[in-house]
This record gives C-alpha cells, structure tokens and sequence, in this order.
C-alpha cells in the first residue's frame, strides 16, 4: 500500500552473554581501542579488547564489566581546550 513504512531488525546470530557496547563509547589511537570508564567524578581511559563490530555496536571480550558507565564523548577534550586557551592567554 502507498505510503506505509515498516522498520524492524533481523536477528542474524545470537551470542550468549557477551558484553555489547555502543560504538559511539570505543576510542582508538594508533597502537589500542579504549573507552572511558566513569571513576568516582570523573573518567579513566581503559583498554578493551573488541571481539566484533557492526555499525552501531561493539562486542567486548576483555577490558570491561556489566554496569560500568562509559562516556559517549571524550571527556577531556574540553579540558585540552581550556589548557589552549589559557596558555594563549599566558596562564598555565
């Protein structure tokens, strides 16, 4: 019928508990993937290891537990602009 949309997901394999992260939360650097964990108020970079991928998702095998919050942003990067900013100012 014209006009109509349907939207649904298709499961093509199930994995038994494993750990499914956003991928949006997984950062990389030349050498390592990580993610930022909360800690107390603040955050702390921590190495993961990803089994596999797809678009929107990350399977964990070793690095994180059920319940740990993670940053969906990189928690410093405001901080490493401020330092800019006042050291062109001339404050450390």
């Amino acid at each position: 019928m014209p006009g109509l949309t349907v939207s649904c997901n298709l499961n093509i394999k199930e994995i038994p508990d494993v750990l499914i992260i956003p991928l949006e939360t997984v950062f990389s650097n030349e050498m390592e993937e990580f993610v930022y964990v909360r800690s107390g108020s603040g955050f702390k970079t921590r190495k993961v290891k990803i089994t596999s991928r797809n678009t929107d998702y990350a399977l964990i095998d070793e690095g994180l537990s059920v319940g740990e919050e993670l940053a969906l942003s990189d928690p410093f990067l405001n901080k490493m602009e401020d330092k800019e900013t006042d050291m062109t100012k001339g404050k450390l």
